[in-house]
């Protein structure tokens, strides 16, 4: 008894300090701890779906063989969003569980179903509901600014700046949080996750799965016990779909009645009485596989209409997005790519901008940079070498002579082009011998080092969307009078003419 109460001390511990590394990954500012989300479900699968890496497909199969094998241990100790539902419920000044109707589970299955089918195309939308999306925007955002502060007081030196400004939106979704999981713990993990609902789907039927045993007092505390309300009050069946293995019923069993099962585990007389397991597994896979061929289908009817060339030019993508379609259909609005911008030019949407986004007012995409290549967890920014980042161009800078206090006062700026870093803007001296900006578009690689610079605002030069991105001239290739073709950036990275 000794040893299940100290489990569940460990276990508390260590889902502490998860939940704060999760907290730190997001808006922290290295890259190396953000690689933290890459080890989700949901993100493995987004990339596997978005650029077929090889890391990412494995990873992927390798949760849901885990989670066949030994049950939903991923949703119950390493997702950061259920984490912070169980701390919170917790502290529940109720006697609630989670409860399920019978219908609930088609429900899950519908927006699993959907969720997959519009995946498999290339669109992502739905899964903005996924955990760790959910967890960045409404959980880890708010404490950004926080952290901030803290760390430029402890060190003064390496100064940070926050560039996520909180919504009302993610404020109210936060408080609806948290006020469920007070009442009901775990009531998202339970009636909407996606994730959550295809890792139960590989649970259901597992090799390893809890069980209660004959000899059971039928003190029904383990069914208090449970978060996820697995254990049915009435014939004491353990529910394994929808079980997370945070094992707190087996700590409260006096009996040391329930435990791991497998399929050669003779049944218990209500077991076979009646097993419904197999013909709701069934009912599941078709109402999935019906929701897919609907999001699949409806998809299709969509993408037909759209053509790459039809993106919008309204929004300076971070480097690696490829176009405003493709950056659209793969990101899910997580913002890691916004909270490890060293140079506070990556924003997220707001009333002029649907998507994240660059504002090279504000902050510039540094040169020797590549944080947000690194830190996307489901592909919509391409990983790619420093290299290839330095050549990739994401936007075309423009000069507005109205605007230039060369032009206007007479007075010797050059701002912007000391700051160039490609060399695609120079200063040349107009008939009147007065210096002003001369842009080479072909070197231009629209990384804002000239806009933000610029003492006047709205700034003389500044950079322009571009429809899709593309590899810009080699700054060395200028001087031999070579060139070099412009790729497009959705290629995938060892494609591309660097």
């Amino acid at each position: 008894m000794k040893l299940k109460k100290v489990f569940q001390i460990g276990r508390t511990v260590f889902l502490c300090a998860i939940f704060l590394f999760a907290v730190y990954a997001f808006v922290g500012a290295n890259p190396d701890t953000a690689l933290f989300f890459k080890t989700q479900v949901g993100p493995t699968l987004f990339t596997a779906c978005a650029t077929s890496a090889t890391w990412a497909i494995c990873l992927f199969f390798g949760w849901l063989i885990f989670t066949f094998v030994f049950g939903r241990w991923f949703c119950g100790t390493w997702c950061p969003l259920g984490i912070f539902q169980e701390l919170l419920g917790n502290f529940r000044f109720l006697n609630r569980k989670t409860t399920h109707s019978p219908y609930y589970h088609y429900v899950r299955y519908l927006i699993l179903g959907g969720a997959i089918g519009f995946l498999l195309m290339g669109y992502v939308w739905i899964f903005k509901l996924a955990p760790f999306t959910i967890f960045g925007n409404t959980v880890a955002a708010p404490l950004q600014e926080p952290y901030t502060y803290l760390h430029n007081w402890m060190f003064p030196i390496d100064l940070l700046h926050p560039t996520l400004s909180v919504g009302y939106g993610a404020l109210a979704i936060l408080a609806i949080l948290i006020i469920v999981s007070v009442l009901y713990p775990r009531w998202y993990c339970a009636k909407i996750c996606p994730v959550g609902t295809l890792l139960g789907l590989c649970a259901k039927k597992g090799f390893f799965r809890l069980g209660i045993e004959s000899h059971c007092g039928k003190c029904k505390l383990c069914v208090k016990a449970c978060p996820m309300g697995c254990i049915d009050p009435d014939t004491l069946k353990i529910d394994n779909e929808n079980c997370i293995r945070c094992m707190k019923c087996v700590a409260t069993c006096n009996r040391s009645a329930i435990t791991w099962q497998t399929p050669f585990h003779p049944k218990t007389e209500a077991e076979a009485e009646v097993n419904t397991a197999r013909r709701e597994f069934i009912c599941g896979g078709l109402v999935v596989g019906a929701a897919v061929t609907t999001g699949t289908l409806a998809h299709l009817n969509t993408a037909q209409k759209v053509k790459l060339d039809d993106a919008p030019k309204t929004e300076i993508l971070p480097p690696g997005a490829g176009s405003v379609q493709r950056f659209n259909a793969r990101c899910t609005g997580c913002q890691l790519c916004v909270t490890h911008c060293i140079g506070n030019a990556i924003r997220p949407p707001n009333a002029e901008h649907s998507l994240i986004h660059l504002e090279c007012d504000k902050g510039v995409c540094e040169f020797n940079c590549k944080a947000c290549t690194e830190v996307c967890p489901t592909g919509a920014i391409i990983p790619m070498t420093l290299a290839q980042k330095q050549r990739l161009r994401i936007g075309v800078a423009e000069f507005f002579p109205a605007l230039c206090v060369t032009i206007i006062d007479g007075t010797d700026c050059g701002a912007c082009a000391e700051h160039c870093p490609t060399g695609a803007l120079r200063m040349k001296a107009d008939a009147r011998g007065i210096r002003i900006p001369e842009i080479n578009p072909d070197l231009c690689i629209g990384c804002g080092n000239c806009e933000h610079p610029c003492p006047v605002r709205p700034a003389a030069v500044r950079v322009m969307p571009i429809d899709v991105q593309v590899v810009a001239l080699d700054p060395a290739s200028v001087n031999t009078g070579e060139s070099k073709e412009e790729v497009p950036a959705d290629r995938a990275s060892d494609e591309w003419l660097i």
